[in-house]
């Protein structure tokens, strides 16, 4: 619904993307997209509603309700900020790294009652990607609730509740990891936080 292509210094506010019928001619569909841009910011944006599956037609890959692609160059320096996903059946979070996507930065984002993209339902790769102040809560996925595509990155300070998988938690986990929440889950297979919460429902 938003996106960038190739260009720098863009800001989106207070935006809201709602897909209904997607004809994506066997490209990938998302509803935020930074694609091969530099120094873009999503800020208040919400993603909603993007649940008519029976009136999506040759989707290549559902990439989320914010995602960064680079299949065309580097995407560096995205910014999502206090951003809502709720009910998106593209997955919540992804980032790619068919050249790189760097330093893209999910703070204070909610991402709500949201489905995978037919495999894990976040998914961050490039390098120093940081995800923090977040909160997800009753996601499902038909593998991870997250792949961490290697060693870089952070995540911190963010809330799980309530999301149900059929693998783990993380593929692998983040570089670093730690002062995070998980209660209700399907498992915390991947959490390595020395501070992390296992015991504690933020909601209660």
């Amino acid at each position: 619904k938003f996106s960038t292509y190739h260009a720098n210094h863009v800001i989106f506010r207070r935006c809201v993307g709602r897909p209904d019928a997607i004809r994506a001619g066997g490209e990938p569909a998302a509803v935020f997209a930074a694609y091969s841009s530099t120094y873009v910011k999503f800020q208040n944006c919400i993603a909603i509603d993007a649940d008519q599956t029976s009136y999506w037609v040759n989707i290549g890959d559902r990439q989320g309700a914010f995602f960064v692609p680079c299949t065309s160059g580097i995407s560096k320096y995205i910014d999502f900020d206090q951003s809502i996903a709720l009910n998106v059946k593209l997955g919540s979070f992804q980032t790619a790294s068919n050249t790189d996507s760097a330093n893209v930065t999910y703070n204070n984002v909610v991402a709500w009652d949201n489905a995978d993209n037919g495999d894990n339902l976040n998914q961050i790769r490039g390098s120093n990607n940081i995800v923090k102040n977040c909160t997800f809560g009753a996601g499902s996925g038909s593998a991870n609730a997250w792949y961490w595509d290697g060693s870089s990155g952070s995540l911190k300070n963010t809330i799980f509740r309530g999301m149900s998988f059929n693998a783990s938690m993380f593929n692998t986990a983040p570089g670093t990891q730690d002062y995070n929440a998980y209660y209700g889950n399907t498992n915390t297979k991947g959490r390595t936080g020395v501070h992390d919460l296992t015991n504690t429902d933020p909601m209660a």
